[in-house]
């Protein structure tokens, strides 16, 4: 995985090999897929991929993945090349959010991990970058899966993802998302 100079959590995986970043819920995954062979994975807010590439190198599972931030997509994207995984995973760069639209993201330079959309727009000393944003039932039409584990990890906007996602989520119940877990 190719990871940040200055990042808390890249630093946290640098020091630490051994360390099983987020080890319960790769626990739970890794049982998902062992019980459900045919199912696939969304990873919203895949930051630098842990989940994508585990998902994909180890169970060769095809991959959804979202990931808005650039710097962040460009050593995503490396690590996937790196790994021999692009074939497994398609990746969306536009943050999910309630509505289609443009709206302006923060930069945490600090921790990578915790860039975030705006609510609304304010002055900050934060830089921002203007996206546009998708619902979470344009996943729809490019889900390449009957079934589906989702993982969803978008600093605080988990509630704003879902609530354009009840087409997505009335389809889920029979075809796609089996199982839904999200990190806070």
């Amino acid at each position: 995985m190719c990871l940040h100079n200055e990042s808390i959590i890249s630093t946290l995986l640098r020091k630490n090999k051994r360390h099983i970043y987020d080890k319960e819920s790769f626990d739970i995954l890794s049982k998902l897929l062992k019980n459900h062979p045919d199912a696939g994975f969304i990873d919203i807010g895949a930051n630098l991929g842990p989940y994508t590439i585990f998902v994909s190198k180890l169970y060769q599972r095809n991959v959804v993945a979202v990931e808005p931030f650039p710097p962040v997509i460009k050593r995503f994207q490396k690590s996937l090349q790196i790994n021999g995984l692009t074939g497994y995973v398609t990746l969306i760069t536009n943050p999910i959010t309630e509505s289609r639209g443009t709206k302006f993201f923060y930069q945490n330079k600090a921790h990578v991990g915790e860039n975030k959309l705006a609510v609304e727009f304010e002055k900050s000393a934060r830089p921002m970058l203007k996206m546009n944003t998708i619902v979470m039932v344009d996943l729809i039409e490019i889900i390449p899966f009957q079934s589906a584990a989702i993982k969803i990890d978008v600093e605080g906007e988990e509630s704003r993802a879902f609530n354009k996602a009840s087409q997505l989520i009335s389809i889920s119940i029979n075809n796609y998302a089996k199982y839904i877990f999200s990190q806070a």
